[in-house]
């Protein structure tokens, strides 16, 4: 099977036929879960000034933090991966 990955041109660019969006979505993925396992990890060490429920809101953002955040990372992502199958669709269909 062959892979058929779209090489770069800047027409392709200038016309939103080139999609940049899924690579920024991923690197933005990738700050966000640092910010957020750094976020929860001080507070899991310094209790966010509330004590044993400031340790345990640390503990829960690492967790369900990162959890949310990937799956919201990857709803933006599938939005992106059904443009490239609709393109390849197109594509497909106009060769016919």
């Amino acid at each position: 099977m062959e892979t058929s990955k779209k090489q770069f041109n800047w027409p392709d660019f200038f016309s939103f036929k080139f999609m940049i969006s899924l690579s920024v979505i991923q690197v933005i993925y990738i700050l966000g879960a640092i910010g957020i396992s750094l976020t929860g990890l001080a507070g899991i060490f310094t209790g966010f000034g509330m004590g044993v429920t400031g340790h345990l809101s640390g503990l829960l953002l690492v967790v369900f933090g990162n959890l949310f955040w990937r799956i919201w990372s990857e709803l933006l992502i599938i939005f992106f991966r059904m443009n490239e199958t609709l393109n390849g669709i197109e594509f497909n269909t106009k060769k016919a």
